[in-house]
């Protein structure tokens, strides 16, 4: 008998509210705990994995019959960069509290929420992504409360309609976009659409919505595309390094003491070294040059005319792109479009922007 009675105890505790936030807690201290080691990996170290909290606002999209205020939760998220697309899970939990007029009552409800999805950039754009996912959430806990003459002083106490519930798991899809203000953080807007809002109660619990989300990044290389890490990469080890410049400036511009000078007074980001044209190609087969820099004409782009400035190569002397500060022009002497630097003025100017271009990059 007190076996049938514990069994019975542990029966009703299971069904229980606490219960399943117990079971909703220990699941987001799992889930913590492997993103963590996430965090531990190579794959981390090398930049390509992301990880964070996502809390949310949600604002639900109801019918006539019912209404609602805006909602509420959170999620952690782990991001993978693959290039310019991410493969994206989020997991987490929300609130919803629906009135139904026609029933006067007001259900409110504690979700266990799930996404899977991808992510892609925003052509011709940095800094916004668009996502698109596979969005199920589970029935943690649902309560129904009368209202008006059938409220709870009147002897309706609060129902847990939980287990009367069946399915408990509701199909959505969500589709967004991310807008990347900085490293560490992202602001997103978007729709999650309820595939089956219907259950056998009839009871509408978890609507569609519009989402407003920020999502507090931890790892703030991990969501960097490629290029741009590519390029933060190079930059940060350039400061511990030398540039190689090599002058291709119109004869009357300076001398190469006079650049020397130039340099040594405006440019302070990296050590330098002015190579002579028979030293490049044996420079450039050292393996531990980080960048060239041309100083006078050359091409900002492969099919651009010539055109004067300072443009930063690679360590194969190819020219860089974008994010890349790969070509800097004097505005002062033709944004680069002149036929020589200008003289001294002009290029200390010059070296003075692109020093400061370096500086301020990322």
């Amino acid at each position: 008998m007190d076996g049938c009675t514990i069994e019975t105890n542990l029966d009703m505790e299971f069904h229980t509210f606490e219960f399943r936030m117990k079971r909703f807690l220990c699941l987001i201290i799992s889930t913590a705990s492997l993103i963590y080691s996430f965090a531990q990996s190579s794959e981390l170290a090398n930049k390509k994995m992301s990880y964070g909290v996502s809390p949310f606002i949600t604002i639900p999209l109801l019918p006539n019959h019912n209404s609602s205020t805006p909602s509420f939760g959170g999620d952690i998220f782990v991001s993978y960069n693959l290039k310019q697309d991410y493969l994206q899970s989020k997991l987490g939990y929300s609130f919803f509290s629906i009135i139904n007029k026609n029933e006067s009552s007001i259900i409110r409800s504690s979700n266990l929420q799930f996404s899977i999805g991808y992510k892609r950039q925003v052509r011709f754009t940095n800094e916004v992504n668009f996502l698109l996912s596979y969005a199920p959430s589970y029935y943690l806990n649902v309560k129904e409360k009368f209202a008006g003459r059938f409220s709870d002083s009147f002897g309706f106490p609060t129902k847990d309609i939980t287990n009367e519930i069946s399915p408990k798991i509701v199909q959505g899809v969500y589709a967004g976009l991310e807008f990347q203000f900085k490293e560490q953080g992202s602001f997103e807007l978007g729709y999650l659409h309820v595939l089956n809002p219907s259950n056998n109660t009839n009871k509408l619990i978890v609507p569609s919505r519009l989402m407003i989300v920020y999502n507090f990044n931890f790892a703030k290389d991990g969501n960097m595309h490629e290029d741009v890490f590519q390029t933060r990469t190079t930059l940060q080890k350039l400061k511990s390094d030398t540039l190689y410049f090599i002058n291709r400036a119109c004869p009357d511009d300076f001398t190469t003491s006079q650049l020397d000078s130039l340099l040594r007074e405006n440019y302070s980001y990296s050590a330098y070294r002015i190579l002579r044209d028979d030293e490049v190609a044996k420079v450039s087969k050292q393996p531990n040059v980080v960048h060239f820099a041309i100083i006078g004409k050359h091409y900002a782009s492969p099919g651009d005319p010539e055109s004067n400035g300072i443009y930063l190569l690679d360590s194969k002397l190819n020219s860089t792109e974008y994010p890349y500060p790969y070509h800097t022009s004097n505005p002062k002497n033709g944004n680069g479009l002149s036929s020589c630097l200008g003289g001294l003025s002009n290029t200390a100017f010059l070296i003075g922007v692109f020093n400061s271009r370096l500086h301020h990059k990322y």
